[in-house]
């Protein structure tokens, strides 16, 4: 079954990690001091991404993330032997992008939070692309950690991005389609990062998923 909708806007942000100090302080700015004190990085580039988008205007709000929260992470099993409730309250909830909704008191119909690594962007996918004709908000990023991102439980890039999708074609920046019945031994594993990378980019291409399925992605204006 081949689905597919059209890009309608895409925003990303990622942070240098030489420099990563300096544009966190700059996105606390932007933020506010006062709402940043409980947002972890993630949740501030969220904000950032998510600056002009009615989150309520969307039937669907996909949120993709494989390591979460981890700055609160390890802060809290750093608290121990007295563990933060704080730290263990913000590393569970909110997630990055349930910090920017709260700040703004935005409601929302539905919002479908996935976590993973593998088959997160194929389960995505599934999800953001139904034929049902609901225009729909995609989301997703990482945060870098210190001693978690060194033993590979974090991600050693600290990203964010947003994309709306419509089933209209007007005023369309590109198009995205995903084959759930194609296969093929030939396949590239995309990940968050790597799913990030490509929106960065606004990089075209056909690439076949382990698992089966076909993801294609194609901007207008190249």
């Amino acid at each position: 079954m081949l689905l597919s909708c059209y890009i309608k806007h895409l925003a990303t942000r990622a942070l240098a990690p030489e420099a990563e100090a300096a544009q966190l302080a700059d996105l606390r700015s932007e933020v506010g001091r006062r709402p940043a004190r409980r947002m972890s990085a993630l949740g501030m580039l969220l904000h950032r991404v998510l600056e002009g988008v009615d989150a309520g205007a969307y039937g669907r709000v996909v949120y993709t993330t494989t390591y979460t929260e981890s700055g609160f992470i390890e802060r809290f099993l750093e608290s121990f032997p007295q563990p933060s409730p704080m730290m263990f309250q913000s590393s569970i909830h909110p997630g990055g992008a349930e910090q920017v909704l709260i700040q703004r008191q935005q409601g929302i119909r539905d919002f479908l939070p996935l976590a993973g690594q593998e088959q997160l962007i194929a389960s995505a996918l599934d999800h953001a692309l139904l034929p049902d004709g609901e225009q729909v908000l995609w989301c997703g990023g990482e945060e870098r950690a210190t001693w978690l991102t060194e033993a590979g439980l974090a991600s050693d890039r600290s990203f964010a991005f947003a994309l709306t999708l419509a089933p209209e074609p007007a005023d369309a920046i590109g198009t995205l389609s995903w084959d759930r019945t194609a296969f093929s031994e030939d396949t590239t594993a995309i990940d968050n990062l790597s799913w990030f990378r490509l929106l960065e980019a606004r990089e075209p291409g056909r690439w076949n998923l382990p698992g089966g399925g076909t993801l294609s992605l194609q901007w207008h204006d190249r």
